[in-house]
């Protein structure tokens, strides 16, 4: 009898060691579960049950709570997904295509058969005169300015475009590209032919040069220069909100076709003249401008062009506006409309080195400036990765703002004061549309017009 009793306590003060460890591990269960659902779902499911501990009937509760989750999910996935898409645009117009001279060199240099490729291709480019004809925009470059890959490009900074007022739309433009090496094909395939056709009217020049003296007859129509102010190093701002899509441009300012004009030194560089033609940019030479003003389309000038770039510095505003009158003489030869345009934030873009004008470095770029047209500014930027330095622009905001159209009459024979007339007009305007959004863009920031 004693020994059944003892068995029995035993047995019993067994069975409640193993109900106390399972209750134990059970509560430890619910404990990780409970932390679980507060990092997945934002709350516990033990709120879920009722005084006797049993499940509620909250399914519509948890599921909300799980959709919660995945939007949250793919909101950052998108986030993340955007910032590597926007930097790839900014890579190629950065670094890719700028070097494309020198890969084409390296190439000829280690394949030897290339090179009379090479040479018929740089015979091409001496004697193509695209960039200074005129010619409106063909399919290809319409769809190009309309792509999405300059939408990731603003969005990169991000560039965003403001305007002040309406401006009246222009006329369509006088003459159509029809030809076929005007086509979209000539970008991609036909070089050659247009090799032959330029070898061609280069043996008949005399005959070609009396055609395009009246090539591009004057028509009464709303033209505008848009004179863009500051240069920076590469130009983001103007080049994405006022050439291309990215800022939906068109929806702004309906019926304005804007050609952005460069050096007609770019145009020289293989490969990148095709990124250039394939955005519609011109070279900036005045025969260039007053063809495409002659055929009702506007032109994007950057005023203070490379010497200016040798002034950049994050936190100024130094312009070189004074010395600069080709506008204005161009403005009065076609009586087009001149529009200030600032690009706020654009000195910002790239940690530069403002040069000083006793410097060498500074002499010697604007001894190369004046002799081939462009210079070379000291800057740095982010790599590909953001903690390390390199050539990519860093991400701060730009803000383009149009500002009111200045009306030009068309004066063949004008005078230096008539220069000097509307040249002081444009200056009081710029100054007028930096006093009214510089505390919104850049706040702290002074206007010093150096030239």
């Amino acid at each position: 009898m004693i020994d059944t009793r003892t068995e029995y306590e035993n047995h019993w003060e067994h069975f409640n060691a193993r109900k106390e460890d399972e209750l134990h591990h059970n509560f430890k269960k619910e404990r990780l579960h409970d932390s679980l659902d507060e990092e997945f779902f934002g709350e516990s499911t033990s709120t879920f049950k009722d005084d006797f501990g049993a499940p509620k009937k909250n399914v519509q509760d948890s599921f909300d709570a799980a959709c919660n989750y995945a939007s949250n999910c793919w909101n950052q996935f998108k986030d993340v997904f955007i910032d590597w898409i926007s930097i790839v645009p900014v890579f190629v117009h950065t670094l890719v295509l700028p070097c494309s001279f020198f890969l084409m060199l390296v190439h000829a240099l280690f394949y030897n058969f290339t090179w009379a490729g090479c040479a018929l291709y740089l015979i091409s480019i001496a004697l193509d005169s695209r960039a200074y004809s005129g010619i409106p925009l063909n399919g290809i470059q319409k769809f190009v300015r309309r792509s999405v890959w300059w939408k990731w490009f603003a969005a990169y900074y991000p560039i965003t475009l403001h305007k002040t007022c309406d401006l009246e739309p222009s006329d369509p433009p006088i003459r159509e590209s029809k030809t076929f090496v005007d086509t979209s094909f000539y970008y991609l395939f036909a070089w050659p032919l247009i090799l032959v056709r330029n070898i061609v009217q280069w043996i008949f020049r005399s005959e070609t040069n009396s055609q395009n003296d009246s090539d591009t007859p004057k028509r009464p129509g709303k033209r505008y220069i848009f004179a863009c102010s500051p240069h920076g190093i590469i130009c983001m701002g103007a080049f994405c909100a006022l050439g291309t899509e990215g800022c939906r441009w068109s929806k702004l300012f309906p019926g304005i076709t804007t050609r952005v004009l460069t050096l007609g030194l770019c145009f020289n560089a293989p490969f990148y003249r095709q990124y250039l033609f394939l955005t519609g940019c011109c070279s900036v030479s005045k025969k260039s401008c007053i063809n495409l003003l002659n055929n009702n389309q506007s032109i994007c000038i950057i005023i203070g062009g490379t010497r200016e770039s040798l002034m950049t510095e994050p936190g100024k505003f130094d312009l070189i506006l004074k010395s600069r009158r080709g506008v204005i003489k161009v403005a009065l030869e076609t009586g087009a409309s001149v529009v200030p345009v600032l690009s706020f934030g654009e000195n910002d873009v790239y940690n530069a080195d403002a040069q000083g004008r006793d410097s060498i470095w500074y002499k010697l770029n604007c001894l190369l400036s004046s002799s081939l047209g462009f210079a070379v500014p000291r800057f740095i930027g982010r790599g590909l990765f953001d903690k390390c330095a390199g050539p990519l622009p860093f991400r701060r905001p730009i803000n383009v703002v149009v500002g009111r159209p200045i009306d030009v009459p068309l004066i063949e024979n004008y005078t230096k004061s008539d220069i000097d007339k509307y040249q002081n007009i444009y200056i009081s305007e710029l100054t007028k549309l930096y006093e009214e959004n510089v505390d919104k863009y850049t706040p702290g920031v002074s206007l010093r017009i150096v030239e």
